[in-house]
Order: C-alpha cells, then structure tokens, then sequence
C-alpha cells in the first residue's frame, strides 16, 4: 500500500469519534467520579477500558486494508490529546491527563500516563504489521480489558493479594488473584472468540491455544514492570498467537 493510499483509507470520522471524542468525554467522565471521591485506579483503569471497548466497536469490524491506517491514525490521535492535556489550563482538557494519574506514581505521575500509552500503541502498530492484524486484535483486547478490568476488580473483591518483584524500579507491585483471574478470563474469551470467528483452527485447537494465551497474559501482566504491561501484554500475544496459531 502507498502512502496515498493509505492516508485515504483512513476513516476521518472514526477516528474523530474515539481519538478526540471519545479521549475527552471519557476523561472528563472518569475526573468527574475522581472529584467525587473514587479513587484513583478505577479512574484510571475507566479511561484505559472505556477507549478500549470504544475502539473495538468502532474499529475492529473494518477490512484489514482500512482497520490498520484507521487504528494508527485514531492511536496518534488519542496520544495527541493527552499531550495537549498535560500542557493545557483548561479544566475540560486538563481532565483527561488528571484522571489518569494515581497518587502512588507522584511526582512522576504523567510519566506513569505516557509510558504505557505511548509504548502500548508502539508496540500495537508493531504487531500490525508483522503479524496476521486478527492476533494484534486479539492481545490488544488481552490488553485493553483484560488488563483494563485487573485493577479495579482487584481493588473491589481483592481479598487474596500477592506481591511481585519489580525487577525494573526496583519495588514490590501488589496483585491479586481476583483481579488476575479478571486478565485470564478477558483473555481466553478474546482469544477462542477471535479464532472461532476467523474459522482458522478447529475447536480442540482453539480451546488449547486460548488456554494457553490466557495462562500468558496473566503471567505477563502480573509480572510486567510497573507501565510496561501495555506493552509487553501486546507484544507477547501476538508473538504467542503468530508462532503458535501460525
């Protein structure tokens, strides 16, 4: 595909809805409840699911050939937007970065925003273009409510927690095994439904290999350095998925 070619395969108004009205109605939202008094990784987590299940209903149904120029252009978008927030005054604007940090991350609280954000969709156009665009689909819902739903199910039913050594920072992340077992479920559900739908493998198969990729994912994400899960959730899915599935 050409540059030109490209560039007109993307769908404008898709990528208005979810890059720039989605980002901003979802951030004032979720800094609304902050206001209120919910705490912070729901806040979070209600921007990271809530555009997640926004860009799987409007993106994913799309051939190939306008679902990836849509989703790259619609990412850069989105990253846009929370660059602008970080710098601007206005409180509708400046919503979006705030209801994204938590209190645990200050004074480096944008830092923890952008890392995963920017090294998520790094990797989700990576995976775009070298493996089959269904197994980049497939990790990024691992990604976008798997792990979207990990923090806050933990903080509500997490009764079980665990620690985990951050080999990268250098601190102990806690986990629990509600919110894990929220990762593995996503995970097998968007693994066995994707694959059934594309009619790719046989059922036995199909079950083996979702078993598989959700014990993967769970590993990943209850491992991964703090603000690196995005990425590494992404990247190992699809590579899971590519080297396995074929």
């Amino acid at each position: 595909m050409s540059a030109s070619d490209f560039f007109l395969n993307v769908s404008i108004w898709r990528v208005i809805c979810v890059g720039v009205i989605g980002t901003l109605a979802v951030g004032n939202l979720a800094w609304m409840m902050r206001r209120r008094g919910v705490r912070d990784g729901f806040t979070r987590k209600l921007n990271h699911f809530g555009l997640s299940i926004l860009s799987a209903a409007m993106l994913f149904g799309l051939p190939d050939e306008i679902f990836v120029p849509t989703s790259i252009a619609t990412s850069l978008c989105v990253i846009i937007i929370y660059a602008w927030s970080s710098l601007s005054k206005n409180q509708y604007i400046a919503a979006v970065i705030a209801s994204n940090v938590r209190d645990r991350d200050l004074p480096n609280g944008n830092f923890f925003v952008f890392l995963p954000l920017v090294s998520g969709q790094l990797t989700t156009y990576t995976a775009l273009a070298i493996v089959n665009p269904l197994y980049a689909k497939i990790a990024f819902c691992a990604m976008g409510l798997g792990d979207g739903l990990a923090e806050p199910i933990g903080m509500r039913f997490g009764k079980r927690q665990y620690t985990v050594k951050d080999v990268f920072w250098r601190v102990r992340n806690t986990k629990s095994i509600e919110g894990s077992s929220a990762v593995f479920a996503v995970s097998f559900a968007a693994c066995g439904i994707g694959l059934i739908l594309s009619s790719s493998v046989d059922v036995v198969t199909t079950l083996a290999l979702s078993l598989g990729f959700a014990l993967t994912m769970t590993g990943v994400e209850a491992t991964a350095p703090r603000g690196m899960d995005n990425m590494l959730i992404v990247g190992t899915g699809a590579a899971f998925l590519h080297f396995l599935a074929g």
